[in-house]
């Protein structure tokens, strides 16, 4: 497993990418040295199942990336490819993106998105998990969390790809 630390120079819609690698892999970004995957976790998107995924981030500034093997003999050589999309390639990335309302919210969070979402976590802060579940319709109920802010990962079924948003409770 690598773990690096990776400076994005400003805010938009990023790839990140391992295809090409000589190894079944994973990629996960944090905003925090934990390295905890808050703001993504994929592992395909790749015609060899490499992991690539596409990523906005709303803001500049460092980011912790970790690299490592879908399993435990999973080693070898990779080739990571951070760029900016621009042009064409953003508005399409953009369709995929969710949205989440209200935000603030009270009682409940609503996700609209045009991929097919199967599960959802929710973390603090501190990164701990404190909601989980089957994304059956496109409310959550969030009424039992306390007021601050969360994050909200979901899954998508089809690419195995996990996308984040933040929210205020």
């Amino acid at each position: 497993m690598h773990k690096l630390q990776v400076v994005i120079p400003e805010s938009g819609v990023w790839r990140f990418a391992l295809c090409g690698s000589t190894f079944q892999n994973v990629l996960a970004l944090s905003s925090s040295d934990y390295c905890d995957s808050t703001l993504l976790y994929a592992s395909d998107g790749c015609s060899n199942g490499d992991a690539s995924v596409d990523i906005r981030l709303e803001q500049e500034g460092t980011y912790y990336l970790t690299v490592a093997g879908k399993g435990e003999t999973d080693k070898g050589d990779y080739n990571l490819e951070i760029i900016r999309l621009q042009g064409l390639d953003a508005p399409s990335i953009e369709k995929e993106m969710i949205s989440i309302y209200p935000n603030p919210a009270r009682n409940q969070i609503t996700v609209s998105s045009s991929i097919t979402v199967g599960s959802y976590r929710i973390f603090n802060t501190l990164g701990e998990q404190v909601l989980n579940g089957n994304l059956i319709s496109p409310s959550i109920n969030i009424e039992a969390l306390n007021s601050g802010s969360y994050f909200l990962m979901l899954d998508d079924k089809n690419s195995n790809q996990t996308y984040h948003k933040k929210f205020i409770k």
